[in-house]
């Protein structure tokens, strides 16, 4: 058993060294190809999704710090917070155990305590850390986007500021100037009663109330099997089914249509084929999970309430005041239920999640792109 066991460690040791050794000429062959790149185009300053993430985005950052290049990072995603991380890599040992015991010493920042798995996690995987280490890629703290090289980092709005500066984020970097998205949501909110009157004639609305059901990517994703998946819709779709509204499915982009068809087919709901941001604005009621589509609803006057359907119980929504979580298809039903036939609860909860308008952005007037071009203009 002893020789057996120092057998497999010794496996694991020299296929865990190849693969480290494997990334890292991976890496230098990137920074080579970007230092060519920026040796030729001499960039005043440079776009970046973020400061932490990918190879790309890390070896740019890098190369602007160390030849005083302006590196922006450009509002993305807004639910990207360490607990939706931490849950994110609990299911790949990558990120934690025997060979980041000496890391964990080396470089405690980039770890952090996971209350459900009781570990320390990684924000890299260890087959990461060791390449970029060698290459002084490693940011500062990678646990919030904004805690790495790069010079500023943009943001939607307070709620997205305050978020980012008590994970590490430094104020000094941060400007509020919303987000793309919102500029194209501003712009159907404003024709919001025609949209409404084309997409009742496009799908054959009779119902005075219309929700819209964002749908999440359950296997695309790999949360569960396909099968796992498409049970679990089927629920979700007996539950919706026969409501007193309209249900429109609104689809992920990493979902096809075909396998969900069904929806149309056995229940009578209509996917579609319009952008979640052009309909939204024209609804009563918005279901989705934990998604940035929850400001977008706020924006748009539109009750919003989630289904928690992959159990993340994720606590970064919680400030939202009525903003109610489901966590099963009976409390789901109960509370579309009772916003559809008590139309002042159903008033009450929607004024107060559009309180929240102004600590999501500072201001719903279409303008974020001329916000953020003038922020990143010479």
């Amino acid at each position: 058993n002893i020789i057996i066991f120092f057998f497999t460690l010794l496996k694991k040791t020299f296929f865990f060294k190849l693969t480290i050794k494997i990334r890292l000429n991976q890496l230098i062959n990137y920074q080579e190809k970007i230092n060519t790149i920026f040796s030729k185009y001499k960039f005043d300053r440079v776009l970046i999704s973020n400061d932490r993430s990918n190879d790309l985005n890390l070896l740019v950052c890098k190369y602007c710090f160390n030849n005083q290049i302006k590196s922006i990072i450009i509002p993305t995603a807004s639910i990207a917070w360490p607990e939706v991380i931490l849950r994110q890599r609990r299911d790949h040992r990558d990120y934690y155990g025997f060979f980041h015991n000496k890391t964990f010493l080396k470089y405690p920042f980039l770890y952090k305590y996971d209350e459900v798995l009781k570990k320390n996690i990684s924000y890299y995987s260890i087959f990461d850390i060791l390449p970029y280490d060698k290459l002084n890629l490693l940011p500062k703290n990678p646990w919030v986007n904004g805690g790495g090289n790069s010079n500023l980092r943009l943001v939607e709005g307070e709620y997205a500021s305050k978020i980012s500066i008590e994970n590490g984020c430094d104020k000094s970097k941060i400007i509020k100037v919303g987000h793309t998205d919102y500029d194209e949501l501003y712009l159907n909110f404003q024709f919001k009663s025609d949209i409404r009157k084309f997409i009742t004639k496009k799908y054959c609305i009779r119902k005075t109330k219309i929700i819209l059901v964002s749908l999440p990517p359950a296997y695309e994703h790999n949360f569960f099997t396909k099968e796992e998946a498409l049970k679990i819709y089927h629920k979700f779709a007996k539950t919706l089914e026969n409501l007193t509204a309209h249900i429109l499915i609104s689809l992920h982009p990493k979902m096809n249509r075909e396998d969900y068809i069904f929806l149309e087919e056995m229940y009578g709901l209509n996917i579609i084929d319009e952008k979640l941001s052009k309909i939204l604005p024209s609804v009563d009621i918005f279901i989705c999970t934990f998604s940035s589509t929850v400001f977008h609803s706020i924006l748009s006057n539109v009750v919003v309430t989630v289904f928690d359907v992959f159990n993340h119980k994720y606590k970064l929504l919680d400030w939202i005041e009525n903003l109610k979580i489901s966590f099963s298809f009976v409390d789901l039903k109960n509370e579309i239920m009772h916003l559809l036939e008590d139309e002042e609860y159903a008033n009450k909860v929607r004024a107060s999640q559009s309180s929240h308008k102004k600590y999501i952005l500072d201001n719903f007037d279409g303008k974020c792109v001329e916000k953020i071009i003038k922020e990143i203009q010479l």
